[in-house]
């Protein structure tokens, strides 16, 4: 809670600096909080929805200043109070931000270990010079001791926890030891609060085991985001190598195709060369089968999607896919090379595969197509499937096995979207997919 220096405050309304007194908390506490949310997604109406949490944070005040005049000379009481308006916290950042409780509730934590130690900091300042005087000195301190707080912490801690929180906290260990971390904080904090303060020394004591408590636990929460965030590297580098591979073989696989395609074509010739001038039907319908195989062709003016598409369609014929692309790739220069391949080429694989298993051959279709429209371009890919789809976070759920490993590809391409400052959605009718990217034009 903030400190008021000691100053006798009979002259005052004690209900008016109890509701201070917890608001100027909350105040604290939610802009400690956001120090940790500078790269989560804020939700529509964000501004709106962050006007109604703080007057809901004002009402919550005046409820806990009455609680506190109940309750809050026992123990449990005034931990209570810590409780409550930590939830309230959390439940107002969880209507302004798009995300999910685990990260929100991590990042509501890092706020409550970042603004603890600042406000024992201040007792500390407190107690070494002996300040004392009217609420508004008091008050003036303790903000620029405050707002210094939150520079340091933010450069030290939150700007690089910033960089590695993703949309969600993975690792559930750096959850858990937060969790911890707080309630060992909120109640050996409150037991020094309510039996230590007339013992300076205990008091003294406290606010430096509070102090280092809380910088030791964000310095543990900082490296494992770090080793989180490598351990996800690692995995996406796995992810790339793995997809090289399968490129190799389908590489190879076309090679293959083509080998055998040019070995048929020879034998055709040589048949040819010894029918006395006679072909017959079937002869030149397996010519013109094997010639037109060549077909396969994709010309979109950019010569990295062409490459890639072509690469697709050889593939779809050869496995009795029909793939067809309406693209205009000089529209969509401005996307880097790797970014092309990768968001057509997971988009177009997972089409593929969606479509191999459906058994009516009229359906086995993959549509790309792209148009430009009031400045966004409009990319969309269509194809069957068999089955059902199961979505979660907005993404179909991957039906193998192995879910830590498989699925990548979806989050792939929506990172590559919102790397564009792009949208992406999926959805399903019927028996068919619809995979719709929007991005805009530079």
């Amino acid at each position: 809670m903030p400190d008021y220096g000691g100053y006798d405050f009979s002259v005052y309304s004690m209900f008016t600096l109890w509701f201070l007194m917890f608001f100027f908390f909350i105040c604290q506490l939610t802009g400690a909080t956001l120090l940790f949310t500078v790269h989560l997604k804020k939700r529509k109406r964000f501004l709106i929805r962050a006007s109604v949490s703080f007057v809901c944070m004002t009402i919550l005040s005046v409820g806990v200043m009455y609680f506190f005049l109940y309750f809050g000379s026992y123990y449990w009481g005034y931990v209570s109070i810590y409780i409550i308006m930590f939830l309230a916290t959390f439940a107002c950042f969880m209507s302004c931000y798009n995300e999910s409780a685990w990260t929100v509730m991590f990042c509501c934590i890092a706020g409550y270990l970042t603004q603890h130690p600042i406000g024992k900091i201040y007792r500390l300042f407190r107690i070494i010079t002996g300040l004392s005087g009217a609420p508004w000195i008091s008050f003036a301190c303790n903000l620029c001791f405050y707002a210094a707080g939150l520079v340091c912490i933010y450069f030290i801690f939150a700007r690089r926890a910033n960089k590695n929180i993703s949309t969600k906290i993975e690792n559930r260990n750096i959850l858990f030891l937060s969790v911890a971390a707080l309630i060992v904080t909120i109640f050996i904090n409150n037991l020094f609060d309510m039996y230590a303060r007339s013992i300076v020394l205990l008091d003294v004591a406290g606010s430096v085991l509070a102090v280092f408590t809380c910088i030791f636990i964000l310095s543990v929460q900082s490296g494992l985001l770090d080793k989180s965030r490598y351990r996800q590297d690692m995995e996406i580098m796995e992810q790339l190598w793995e997809e090289k591979r399968k490129q190799f073989d389908l590489t190879k696989e076309n090679i293959d195709i083509i080998n055998i395609k040019c070995h048929d074509l020879k034998h055709q010739l040589y048949a040819l060369r010894t029918s006395e001038g006679e072909i017959s039907k079937e002869a030149v319908r397996e010519i013109e089968d094997a010639v037109s195989f060549y077909d396969s062709n994709i010309k979109t003016n950019n010569e990295i999607l062409d490459t890639m598409l072509t690469e697709k369609s050889l593939y779809c014929r050869e496995h009795g896919i029909k793939l067809t692309c309406m693209v205009d790739g000089r529209k969509l220069s401005y996307i880097s090379s790797a970014d092309m391949c990768s968001l057509f080429g997971n988009a177009i694989e997972n089409a593929i595969e969606a479509v191999g298993r459906v058994k009516d051959p009229d359906k086995r279709v993959v549509s790309v197509t792209s148009e430009v429209r009031s400045g966004m371009n409009l990319i969309r890919i269509v194809n069957y499937f068999g089955g059902k789809v199961e979505f979660e976070d907005g993404l179909p759920v991957t039906d193998k096995g192995d879910k830590n490993f498989h699925g990548f590809g979806m989050k792939s391409i929506r990172a590559i979207v919102e790397k564009y400052g792009g949208n992406l959605s999926v959805s399903t009718e019927d028996d068919e997919f619809y995979l719709n990217i929007v991005l805009p034009l530079p």
